[in-house]
């Protein structure tokens, strides 16, 4: 008899695991929203030079980080998120309020180009972009609204001595 009883709470810890695994047991977090949108800059112009978009939660600690990869077209949708745990692929963001900061991709070498070129594509944007609490770009991700597109602008740097 007590083998039994044994072997039935070993089958009811195994399908009360099971139905953890498999129906969401425990909490799992706040949801997530979708975020997708595109970088320009100020003359609407997308910033075409691939690279990285991060969000920083500013209201909450620790803070939630989303990571997306720039399409040659400027287009983006954040597909890393990342609440303390590690980063998760395919998730938006917590809603709230985050600052943003644009990592371009910069040429490995000069190639053909000429020096005005390459000088442009290796600073495509302004440098206080690459940083979210310098960038001065902030977004909120609401719990009451759906899809979350933003429209990322940002300015190039000054010609700082290139002649036109």
């Amino acid at each position: 008899m007590k083998y039994e009883a044994v072997l039935t709470f070993e089958k009811f810890s195994l399908l009360l695991v099971g139905a953890c695994l498999f129906g969401g047991c425990g909490e799992s977090g706040p949801p997530t929203y979708p975020v997708a949108g595109e970088v320009i800059y100020t003359d609407r112009t997308p910033l075409g030079s691939g690279g990285r978009i991060i969000f920083v939660s500013t209201n909450v600690t620790p803070p939630v980080t989303g990571k997306g990869y720039l399409e040659a077209d400027g287009k983006f949708k954040l597909t890393l998120f990342n609440r303390g745990e590690g980063f998760v692929e395919g998730t938006g963001l917590e809603a709230g309020d985050y600052e943003v900061a644009v990592l371009p991709d910069v040429p490995d070498d000069r190639g053909t180009m000429s020096q005005a070129a390459y000088l442009r594509a290796m600073e495509p944007i302004e440098e206080r972009y690459t940083r979210p609490a310098t960038s001065g770009l902030k977004f909120t991700v609401a719990a009451d609204s759906e899809p979350h597109e933003f429209r990322v602008v940002v300015r190039r740097p000054g010609r700082r001595g290139l002649r036109p």
